[in-house]
């Protein structure tokens, strides 16, 4: 598997169907915006009740997993589409998510809680949860497997092809490190700055979810 043509060919199709771009940057907007909200209110609240928001905080993360879990699953489900049909729909996509929303959204949180937890032991471990699940919500998708089925369905994909996938996840890593850096740059500029790392980070996530999909048929076939 070449991950640059892979990468090379999975912009060209994100560029001729730039509607899956819309799920992600959506996500990206609403959960920001939650968090600002939570966070402006903690800022103007006594003591006593920051307390209470820390709960709040709790329940927007919550809230934040499931919002990005299923504008992952539309953007797979209209990357298959693109694939397969050379077009895609957002009523399509938003549509066949809502019929796996149970196992994508308890994949979400799981993978969600694993990989905060890794992140709390040196940072190495949750590089490796995202790696060993990266194909989870692809694989409930497109192969409507439920939860522990399909995160144990990408664990067999990763081990049967380590290299080809320590490759890619390498690759996507860096390209959102990058991406990130840039987006935190912009930041800097009120409104305008979250505006645009919400584009930034939401076409980044499009692209994701196509090469993902890509990657999964091909190393599927081998």
């Amino acid at each position: 598997m070449e991950v640059g043509r892979l990468f090379k060919e999975s912009f060209f199709i994100l560029k001729d169907n730039t509607m899956i771009m819309f799920p992600p940057i959506l996500a990206f907007f609403l959960t920001n915006l939650l968090l600002i909200l939570v966070l402006g209110n903690m800022v103007s609240e006594g003591v006593e009740q920051r307390k209470l928001s820390v709960s709040m905080i709790l329940l927007v993360t919550l809230i934040g997993f499931g919002i990005q879990s299923l504008s992952h699953a539309i953007t797979v489900v209209m990357a298959q589409q693109a694939l397969s049909e050379k077009r895609c729909s957002l009523k399509y996509g938003f549509n066949e998510s809502m019929k796996k929303i149970g196992p994508v959204f308890s994949a979400g949180i799981l993978i969600g809680i694993l990989f905060t937890i890794g992140m709390m032991l040196f940072v190495i471990p949750g590089l490796v949860v995202l790696y060993v699940f990266m194909f989870t919500v692809v694989v409930i998708i497109l192969r409507n497997l439920h939860t522990l089925e399909a995160m144990k369905k990408s664990y067999q994909i990763i081990r049967a092809n380590i290299t080809d996938t320590l490759f890619l996840f390498l690759s996507l890593l860096g390209s959102f490190l990058i991406i990130w850096i840039v987006g935190r740059i912009f930041l800097r500029v009120p409104l305008f700055g979250q505006i645009i790392n919400a584009l930034l980070m939401g076409g980044l996530f499009a692209f994701l979810a196509v090469v993902l999909v890509k990657s999964f048929r091909v190393l599927e076939s081998n």
